[in-house]
């Protein structure tokens, strides 16, 4: 009697329903008929009614002629998936040719095109679709998969987003969560895939996406948990795999994740991201032979990485290999997906009597290299030429440099579960005239809002030794020896040559303590101490091999390194036996705060600095502490930094010219101690009066090169205007 009552009460339902739509579309209402056969049409009431209502309206016909599109559409999704892509092409075509509006066959026309081979004309095809003429959430993200494939990701955003409204399925929800994972929107993603996960605990999609949300966000022990459950489900899904290698490699378990990595390689081998990733691997290991090997391959096939089937790291080539013509192509494989951005629209240009609005944009404001290196020239720059904007997207620590960079700032926006148009959308709201970028490629980096165009004018700086080939990054701020002219053409970017080296310091961070025994920092009660503390993934064998024949002529010396990684210690120790070096000869240094790592400074005779990736933060550090450093240049950016910071001291001396140099140098410092020492005397008096550690002096200049940038940008806009 109940559910009697029940089918009788929907059936009422229906029949006002149908009702209302009739004298609607009497009435000539046809968009409010549209959206009310719409919402009837994805609802469980007669839904084979109100979709013919829906699809006569949005097509223009009526009866019959309603029922014969409809039969002429149903076989097309067979002749798909069979691969009859001619018969589904000439179908396609007959009824577009006698109806534009039926944007059911012309999705299946733009599909087929793609299998066939033509990318660009299918997004041609896909991009004429009006979403609100598909009711299929399926059908909706099969066009919103093809848009963003193409690189029309704003259309492929609203057809994902149409497919929730229509059909909230695992499907539209995983697909949808995947949209705002490429947009940076990590949280909402999150929250998204728990709603799908919920409708379908054992979706692949949403479990994969799910992984990859969480490894965003930085929940490390859901993401391998979610990869390794879709993997009991389907042991061959590859995004598990690399969902989990990446989750591995972010754990710092190195050797795990390489194996993964090696084996997705044999299956594609023209996978670049996954390629730089094992090449990451390898170096954090110090396996240098399997390197070596992968290092060949991507030389030697660098016109495949354009075309490679996901993009490469560009950082990590940074660290392997001196070859600026390779770090370009692979920054701009790597670009591809943020140059395929519309910008969206800027305010009207400032005044150049205004003060300046200027944005630092970073994942990297807590106790990171990059902010211990910021702080000082964020309190410094003029506040009666410029107004500081700090836009953080970095995790949520307790260190308090977050709040250092709040207290340093005007106005400081937390922005890390923004989407990155809506950080772009943010900053154009604050009126930011010049947007600086302190991240790059780098971990954790948002490309996208400069994509999107936060700014008038945006500047690259300080976090990322090398090109973005982003076209929407205007400038790069630099030095003369970092990037001389000859180098230019690597970038993408206009070069902004600050006055002396590019490398700001805070002077203001916390005292060393006033003093640490040799005993107490793990070292020996005499001999001579080389050191460096770069991360173990910037050293080669090629500059292992240096260090040793300096060792070797030095026989009292000991060797300083720096690791946390088991297996690294043990290659380097067993490469050491291999040429003649004695392992106890070389020492580890422990991970300790920051005050205490420069206080150890002071038993160190001489840093010696890595190639093709220099010390930079490390090597400051060093120079600070008064230890002098030998270094060679190379082409790159990233392989110059540490002569830009000696050449800004005037130490030119420890600049070699040739590898044969650097060990030569190197000698006769460790076997001439009164030089030795005189040249740590004069380090300490050029530290003393540098512009590198006095953001107050180094902001001046600083300033001069913004404002210098500003106004070539307004020249450069009046120009245009002019031409126009």
């Amino acid at each position: 009697m109940i559910a009697s009552t029940k089918i009788e009460a929907v059936q009422v339902s229906v029949d006002v329903a149908r009702t209302c739509l009739e004298k609607l579309v009497k009435n000539g209402e046809a968009d409010t008929a549209l959206a009310l056969a719409r919402s009837l049409a994805i609802s469980e009431a007669e839904p084979g009614f109100f979709s013919r209502t829906f699809y006569s309206l949005c097509w223009g016909i009526s009866g019959g002629d309603v029922e014969i599109v409809l039969e002429r559409l149903n076989p097309l999704a067979r002749a798909y998936t069979t691969g009859n892509y001619e018969l589904v092409n000439e179908t396609c075509i007959a009824i577009l040719r006698e109806n534009t509006k039926v944007d059911q066959a012309r999705l299946y026309l733009a599909l087929s095109r793609e299998k066939a081979g033509g990318l660009a004309l299918a997004v041609t095809e896909a991009a004429k679709i009006d979403v609100n003429r598909l009711l299929s959430g399926r059908m909706l993200v099969a066009l919103g998969e093809l848009l963003f494939r193409g690189g029309e990701v704003d259309k492929a955003r609203i057809a994902f987003r149409t497919a929730v409204r229509n059909e909230t399925t695992s499907l539209t929800l995983a697909n949808w969560a995947a949209m705002l994972l490429a947009d940076g929107a990590k949280q909402q993603a999150y929250k998204t895939l728990q709603s799908a996960i919920h409708l379908d605990p054992k979706n692949e999609l949403t479990l994969g996406n799910m992984s990859a949300a969480c490894f965003d966000l930085g929940r490390l022990d859901e993401a391998e948990k979610y990869a390794r459950e879709l993997l009991t489900i389907n042991p061959n899904n590859r995004s598990a795999l690399i969902n989990l290698a990446n989750t591995l490699l972010a754990r710092k378990k190195w050797s795990d994740a390489a194996d993964l990595y090696s084996a997705r390689l044999t299956l594609v081998p023209n996978c670049a991201d996954t390629r730089t990733k094992l090449v990451y691997c390898l170096a954090q290991m110090a396996d240098w032979t399997a390197l070596g090997h992968q290092i060949s391959y991507l030389c030697s096939h660098r016109e495949q990485l354009e075309q490679a089937a996901s993009a490469p790291n560009p950082w990590v080539l940074l660290s392997v290999v001196d070859d600026p013509e390779l770090h370009q192509i692979a920054a701009r494989r790597y670009a591809a997906k943020f140059n395929s951005i519309a910008p969206i629209p800027l305010h009207d240009r400032v005044p150049k009597s205004d003060k300046l609005n200027v944005g630092f944009f970073s994942a990297d404001f807590y106790n990171h290299p990059t902010t211990q290196l910021i702080l000082g020239l964020l309190k410094c720059l003029s506040r009666e030429k410029f107004a500081v904007h700090a836009f953080s997207f970095s995790p949520k620590t307790s260190d308090g440099y977050m709040e250092k960079v709040s207290a340093a700032v005007d106005v400081f926006h937390e922005v890390s579960n923004l989407s990155v148009k809506d950080i772009s959308e943010l900053s154009r709201q604050n009126r930011i005239d010049v947007a600086i970028d302190l991240n790059g490629v780098t971990k954790n980096h948002r490309l996208g809002i400069f994509a999107y165009r936060a700014a008038p004018l945006q500047l690259q700086y300080l976090g990322y030794p090398g090109t973005t080939m982003c076209s929407q990054m205007d400038g790069l701020i630099a030095d003369d020896i970092v990037i001389p002219k000859t180098s230019e053409r690597h970038f993408s970017e206009k070069i902004f040559r600050l006055p002396g080296s590019y490398q700001i310091n805070d002077r203001l961070f916390d005292a060393p303590v006033e003093s640490v025994t040799r005993q107490e920092v793990g070292l020996p009660s005499e001999g001579q101490i080389l050191a460096c503390f770069n991360s173990v993934h910037k050293i080669n064998s090629q500059t292992f091999d240096l260090w040793v024949s300096i060792m070797l002529q030095v026989p009292e010396a000991f060797l300083w390194l720096f690791s946390d990684e088991p297996i690294a210690k043990s290659n380097i120790s067993e490469r050491a036996k291999e040429r003649g070096l004695d392992p106890d000869r070389i020492l580890w240094a422990n991970r300790v705060p920051r005050a205490q790592h420069l206080a150890r400074h002071a038993h160190v005779s001489l840093c010696l600095d890595t190639f093709p990736y220099n010390a930079h933060t490390t090597a400051s550090d060093a120079l600070r502490m008064g230890v002098p450093i030998i270094t060679y240049p190379g082409l790159s950016f990233a392989s110059r930094v540490c002569a830009s910071l000696l050449t800004e001291l005037d130490m030119k001396e420890l600049i070699a010219e040739t590898t044969g140099d650097y060990v030569d140098k190197a000698v006769k410092l460790l076997l001439s101690p009164p030089k030795l020492k005189s040249l740590r005397k004069k380090l300490r008096e050029r530290v003393d009066g540098a512009t590198l550690f006095n953001p107050e002096a180094f902001a001046e200049g600083f300033q001069e090169t913004l404002l210098h940038s500003w106004n070539l940008h307004l020249d450069k806009n009046s120009r245009n205007e002019k031409n126009d």
